[in-house]
């Protein structure tokens, strides 16, 4: 383990870099208790830091520790969410890195740096990946090229209308009612017009890309290490995106029915 002795600007310096590294791991998806993991691992690795303590959850970030029997404390809110676990796995990579070798904090937070700012997937490419899964998903159950077809097309368009109401700034559950909604009016539109076999698999494989899957499995991971709290939030947090998702189907499903499909 590299040991470093540091300056009150060094010490300053490592609390910008693990709140960074840590920050941006809870954005991009990673476990409560990986995150933390990571960011003690950092502070641990220093000379002259002692009770390094760091508390996360999924909406904010609590690090602090001593250096020469001064508290450094820090706070940040955590104000986004989406999935790169690429990202994840070079930020612990590099958390490693920073450990076992002598890597001073400077290249250390100009190497995260690199990584927070590394190109990501187009949203073009976001969007033709999201729905080929979940038509996929839909020719799997079901064994219809015409619902493969349609299932293609409703995730596409229902992608198209979220990323719309995500620059509006509206937040997970509405987004998530909205994207249920659109989804199930084309799944309709096709059943009305007969280009499909079964209208209940399209539904199902066009709002398969909704369902909260991973932050459902973070939970029941942070609770299985211990962390009840993040866990108990992240689970909550799931059965609310659930629930939209069924708000959202089910309006469209009673309103198709009220209206004599």
């Amino acid at each position: 383990m590299a040991i470093r002795v540091l300056s009150v600007e060094d010490a300053e310096k490592l609390m910008k870099l693990s709140i960074k590294a840590g920050n941006e791991m809870i954005i991009n998806g990673a476990e409560i208790y990986r995150a933390e993991d990571t960011v003690e691992r950092i502070l641990n690795s220093n000379k002259n830091i002692s009770e390094a303590e760091c508390v996360f959850t999924y909406s904010s970030i609590l690090i602090t520790f001593y250096y020469e029997n001064k508290a450094y404390t820090a706070i940040k809110k955590v104000k986004d969410r989406k999935v790169n676990l690429e990202k994840v796995s070079l930020i612990n990579s590099l958390s490693r890195e920073f450990v076992s070798s002598s890597m001073n904090l400077d290249l250390a937070e100009s190497l995260l740096e690199k990584i927070i700012n590394s190109e990501e997937i187009s949203e073009y490419k976001k969007t033709i990946m999201s729905a080929l899964g979940c038509s996929l998903f839909t020719l799997t159950i079901g064994r219809s090229f015409k619902d493969f077809l349609a299932a293609f097309f409703a995730t596409i368009i229902s992608q198209i209308f979220l990323r719309v109401t995500r620059a509006g700034g509206r937040k997970y559950f509405m987004e998530t009612l909205i994207g249920g909604l659109i989804a199930t009016i084309f799944a309709l539109i096709f059943s009305r017009l007969n280009l499909i076999d079964k209208v209940e698999n399209v539904i199902v494989g066009s709002i398969l890309i909704l369902f909260p899957g991973l932050s459902l499995t973070n939970a029941v991971r942070d609770i299985m290490n211990g962390d009840m709290v993040s866990g108990m939030v992240g689970f909550i947090h799931a059965i609310f995106v659930a629930i939209a998702l069924a708000l959202g189907v089910g309006i469209m499903i009673k309103l198709n029915v009220f209206f004599g499909a």
